[in-house]
């Protein structure tokens, strides 16, 4: 009787154990910041594009934010809403509606500590893939890294002008330098290439940096104005470019 007694016991406690999700819609509850690059063939023809959003879980399918688009060279911005589901095996599915009525749709996958998600848009006339991390409520200027490395590539539109190269890439050490000076440092064949900037963070912790990228000896650099969102505690910024002629995703990694 006190051996049955006992494994009914221990039965009981591994209750709440067993019926505990790992994933699940409420478990996923927080703010994310998103970042998704590819090509589009809703005008007809190929055309690069990069996405950035910033969108609010509420822990029971539905979803809020904002979502920006640089396609194929010009920066479009809406509003959105929508609604998302988490399976218990961590994938994760949700739609986006912004306020012209069009719909967008993305899956993906949970990491085990559910703070990021690599995920693809599925609509069939996009070929996309990105990645969703956790970003904090609100933000302030002492939650940015005081130095980052900054990897960030694209391609150039027909409006771009002469001296923009046809593809866009670099790869440097971002020093924040004061509330809202910045120096770029790359290195080109073993000499270190600075260029300063500006940057600000907002209280929905997006972040803003302009600054002129180096290109070849005698051509004019080339403006970049990068829009990003602050993830991962400050340590990342997932970010595009907001200028028109080109479509470029950076990523800024805390040194």
């Amino acid at each position: 009787m006190f051996a049955v007694r006992a494994i009914l016991i221990a039965a009981a406690l591994s209750l709440p154990l067993c019926a505990a999700d790992p994933c699940s819609t409420a478990s996923f509850a927080g703010s994310y910041g998103l970042r998704l690059a590819g090509t589009s063939t809703i005008s007809g023809s190929p055309a690069p594009f990069a996405n950035l959003s910033r969108l609010v879980f509420d822990g029971e399918g539905g979803i809020t934010g904002y979502s920006s688009v640089n396609f194929n060279g010009l920066l479009l911005g809406n509003p959105v809403t929508g609604t998302y589901q988490v399976s218990r095996d961590c994938s994760i599915s949700w739609s986006l509606q912004d306020d012209s009525g069009a719909f967008q749709h993305f899956a993906g996958a949970v990491l085990p500590n559910g703070g990021r998600v690599d995920l693809r848009q599925t609509d069939s006339h996009i070929d996309a893939h990105g990645a969703m991390l956790r970003t904090s409520p609100a933000c302030a200027a002492s939650d940015v890294s005081p130095s980052y490395s900054l990897v960030l590539s694209g391609d150039a539109t027909p409006l771009a002008g002469g001296d923009v190269p046809p593809t866009i890439s670099a790869h440097g050490v971002l020093h924040i330098a004061g509330v809202s000076s910045a120096t770029l440092v790359q290195t080109f064949e073993g000499t270190e290439v600075p260029a300063d900037g500006t940057w600000s963070v907002e209280s929905d912790c997006t972040f803003h940096f302009e600054f002129a990228l180096p290109v070849k000896t005698g051509k004019t650099p080339v403006a970049m104005a990068l829009r990003g969102i602050l993830v991962n505690g400050g340590r990342q910024i997932l970010a595009i470019q907001t200028n028109p002629a080109t479509v470029v995703s950076a990523g800024f990694t805390a040194n």
